[in-house]
């Protein structure tokens, strides 16, 4: 692949780790930097990411690729507005997650990233979530049916406890590896004081997450949409998680559809009616099957 030449692309000298630094001249002697475990190693220089222009924000991102040994895609033909960036079922590999997190502190006015069914994988998650902390607006996370594990929480967590703003919606749809990691995911959204949307949807929660997830719901007095759709409750964890969102009020949209519970447990089924009877402010439930 050849790439144009231009005097404001960065260099990519060989490290030990991921270095993010951002900011403009005058901030070079106080740098923000951040290092991450990775195969991988690039460096982006300082950079004042108001005055970069697309073509050279595709110029750098290319050149990444080009580094990585990757196909490029073509970056701004997935961000809409500017706002958001959609990249769904693309198989994104390491080398692209790694390149596309050098180039995320370019969209300032970046809202929301949605990377779903992408079989990403917990270090390459890591590193675009260390990236997003940059963007001054950024709010929704959205990595349906990907691999989050270890680095990826611990990142999170790390950036949350750092800033001041925090998300707003969390989707983790379909993660399968979230049992392992469900403590970690409680000491996340226990620092979120801003979410109002949270998605653990085709997640089959064993016994300890939904014992986890309901102490967290019944104090909860910011979410407002929980999705919960086929996560495997019945019996006990059903009737743990029902109980827990009696005490809740401040979900307005639930969706437990595809979970049985209208079985013939009386327990359940009491409960059921207890909370549709009593939560007049939920706007929408789903129990189908």
């Amino acid at each position: 692949m050849v790439l144009e030449t231009s005097k404001d692309i960065p260099s990519i000298p060989d490290f030990t780790t991921i270095n993010i630094e951002t900011g403009n001249e005058q901030d070079k002697g106080n740098p923000k930097s951040t290092q991450l475990r990775a195969r991988h190693t690039v460096t982006l220089p300082i950079i004042n990411f108001k005055d970069m222009k697309v073509e050279q924000v595709e110029l750098i991102f290319l050149k990444y690729c080009h580094k990585f040994g990757v196909t490029p895609i073509k970056i701004y033909s997935y961000l809409v507005e500017g706002k958001k960036l959609i990249l769904h079922r693309y198989k994104l590999n390491n080398g692209i997650a790694k390149a596309l997190a050098l180039v995320l502190p370019f969209f300032t006015k970046l809202e929301e990233i949605s990377l779903s069914d992408n079989t990403l994988e917990d270090d390459s998650l890591a590193v675009i979530v260390e990236a997003a902390k940059h963007c001054p607006k950024f709010k929704s996370l959205k990595i349906m049916n990907n691999k989050p594990g270890k680095y990826f929480m611990e990142t999170l967590y790390q950036n949350i406890y750092h800033q001041s703003r925090s998300l707003k919606c969390l989707n983790l749809k379909g993660c399968r590896t979230l049992n392992a990691q469900f403590s970690n995911l409680m000491k996340i959204l226990k620092r979120l004081l801003d979410l109002q949307s949270l998605n653990l949807s085709d997640v089959k929660l064993n016994i300890s997450a939904v014992q986890q997830l309901g102490n967290y719901i019944k104090d909860n007095e910011t979410i407002t949409k929980l999705s919960l759709s086929n996560c495997n409750l019945m019996t006990f964890k059903a009737l743990t998680l029902v109980k827990a969102l009696i005490k809740n009020d401040s979900i307005c949209f639930l969706d437990l559809s595809n979970n049985n519970l209208t079985s013939e447990n009386y327990e359940i089924a009491s409960c059921l009616g207890i909370l549709i009877r009593t939560h007049y402010y939920l706007m929408h439930i789903n129990f189908s099957h």
